[in-house]
């Protein structure tokens, strides 16, 4: 299965099982080439907790990882949320001599930021400047999350300044990520203007679905449904679809502002996309349908099934 570059469908506990028994025979190669084979392949929680577990045991028998694995181990404790845990394994990396690359600096700077734990992520930063080593606009654009999570948005502009003074040049990623921090924030105007700014740019910096969603959002909870229609037919224009998770949120709103015939399309238009709606949207949809007498039992019964499957 190792030799052969393929790891089988196997489940988490045989995995587990496999490598406890490389550590046991002390065929520690073999164990971390499995282990870097299905780091990335969706471990549950639980069994990933083992294998990191298994992870330190292969270190404390002074047989340490190869710099490779250890970035996709700290890759998987911050898609894990475990960012002690990436931070303990990122310290035992510098201290067995390895030199971090921007890469590395770059995912736990991300996963740091997603945690906030911003003066940590800024710790490493300062480390990474100091060995002269260059941040990426991926780098650039984890901190400008980071800041844009808690509001600092002096922060964020001189970072995003800087990250286009080195070169990298104005991202999709960093502007939709800017916007979701202004909108989150409540300056829903500042977020509007840096999205017109963004509209008038050339072909290759065009918003995208996660860059219209916090601004309809926050149109609906505003009840500006007039302005919320009007960005969700400029997406439609523009070839993009809301995220799946967006259409409870624009159904309900419709709802709840009177707009039952918008309701009852976008309703329509899930299921279309095979999607189920919350309960919520599906109690919600109802209830305008009822007050207004527009149920349409064909409709109903095809959302009851769509909750009711699995």
């Amino acid at each position: 299965m190792v030799q052969s570059g393929v790891v089988a469908e196997v489940n988490d506990k045989t995995v587990e099982c496999l490598i406890r028994a490389f550590c046991v025979e002390g065929k520690l190669e073999e164990g971390y080439q499995l282990l870097r084979q299905v780091l990335n392949n969706g471990l549950n929680q639980e069994y990933f907790v083992r294998v990191s577990q298994l992870f330190s045991l292969m270190i404390a028998r002074n047989h340490a990882p190869d710099i490779n694995t250890y970035h996709e181990f700290i890759y998987g404790l911050c898609k894990r949320k475990m960012y002690v845990e990436a931070l303990n394994i990122f310290s035992d990396l510098k201290a067995r001599g390895y030199s971090p690359n921007v890469s590395i600096y770059s995912t736990i700077i991300y996963g740091l930021c997603r945690a906030g734990m911003l003066a940590d992520a800024r710790k490493l930063w300062s480390e990474m400047l100091e060995k002269e080593i260059l941040p990426s606009a991926y780098t650039y654009n984890a901190l400008i999350f980071g800041y844009c999570k808690i509001g600092d948005f002096e922060e964020v502009m001189n970072l995003y300044k800087e990250m286009c003074d080195r070169g990298y040049g104005e991202t999709t990623i960093s502007y939709r990520t800017i916007i979701r921090g202004l909108c989150i924030h409540g300056r829903v105007n500042e977020a509007f203007e840096l999205f017109d700014e963004m509209a008038k740019k050339d072909q290759n910096l065009q918003p995208s679905t996660l860059s219209y969603t916090p601004l309809i959002e926050k149109l609906c909870e505003r009840g500006e449904m007039q302005e919320a229609k009007s960005l969700l037919d400029d997406m439609s224009e523009r070839g993009l679809k809301p995220h799946p998770c967006s259409f409870n949120h624009f159904i309900t709103a419709f709802c709840a502002h009177g707009y039952i015939a918008d309701a009852v399309e976008w309703l329509t238009a899930m299921l279309k996309e095979q999607l189920k709606p919350q309960r919520k949207t599906f109690e919600a949809a109802v209830r305008c349908l009822l007050q207004s007498d527009m149920l349409d039992d064909s409709l109903l019964f095809r959302v009851s099934c769509r909750i009711r499957s699995t």
